[in-house]
């Protein structure tokens, strides 16, 4: 499933920047962009670099990185970055003469990066999900949650999306997984005992900081979408988006 996932992403980057400039050219190795980016183009194993700069161009952010002893340039999802800072990441792909016509600019080489994060990805807070992996998580039979007052259980979402489309909602659940700093939103999927029609886990996207953790209860409220497609595999038919903490009971174990 990694493999194919991995497999997945690179056809995928081919087809994009084929599509978006012509002259750039896809390294199939590494060995010919000097030694800063011998074997940093793994798909396993966290790598890490320092911004020393950036440069805003629509849907994409390109930084110059430093890693061993090496300066280069790489290009991620558009978002705000710190220079100075260090980051880390693993999936990524090298093309050479690349031409940013936003910046009006051809760079040598940029390393195209899937995932860029301010957490190690093999670090024991991310050890638990993977930060591609934005699927639904395995249902959590121990999980019984009586939800009260606004809250709606996700089986009433499930069965009523359609009335809950562009509506905000309040929804409470146990925290199953939690993916930080990807496509500029931290991504929480919560799970309530509840189903329907094999529906029950909900993913929600919040820009908001992060203070509980796996297995805490929180009660969330945000905007309700369906059919939401992200690009890059990121489908989703039911998603709460820019919510925010309005409950936390803290630790259930």
């Amino acid at each position: 499933m990694k493999l194919m996932k991995q497999i997945l992403f690179v056809l995928g980057m081919i087809l994009i920047f084929a599509s978006c400039n012509s002259g750039s050219k896809q390294e199939k190795t590494e060995d010919n962009y000097e030694d800063a980016l011998q074997g940093m183009t793994t798909k396993s194993s966290s790598k890490q670099a320092v911004v020393i700069e950036s440069m805003d161009a629509g849907t994409y952010t390109y930084v110059k990185l430093k890693a061993g002893g090496k300066d280069f340039w790489a290009a991620i999802t558009a978002r705000p970055v710190e220079e100075g800072k260090t980051y880390y990441y693993t999936e990524s792909i090298l093309m050479k003469d690349f031409e940013s016509k936003q910046l009006e600019k051809t760079f040598d080489s940029v390393l195209f990066i899937q995932d860029f994060s301010e957490t190690p990805m093999d670090s024991p807070e991310m050890a638990a999900t993977s930060p591609h992996d934005h699927s639904t998580v395995g249902k959590r039979n121990d999980i019984k949650i009586e939800t009260g007052g606004e809250a709606v259980s996700l089986e009433q979402l499930f069965k009523n999306k359609k009335s809950y489309e562009g509506e905000e909602v309040t929804i409470q659940g146990q925290v199953v997984k939690i993916n930080k700093n990807i496509m500029q939103r931290n991504w929480i999927h919560i799970q309530d005992g509840t189903s329907h029609e094999g529906a029950y886990d909900l993913t929600i996207t919040t820009t908001g900081s992060i203070d509980f953790r796996v297995n805490d209860i929180v009660t969330f409220m945000g905007t309700l979408d369906l059919d939401k497609d992200f690009g890059s595999g990121y489908f989703y038919p039911v998603i709460v988006e820019n919510a925010k903490v309005i409950d936390h009971k803290g630790q259930t174990f």
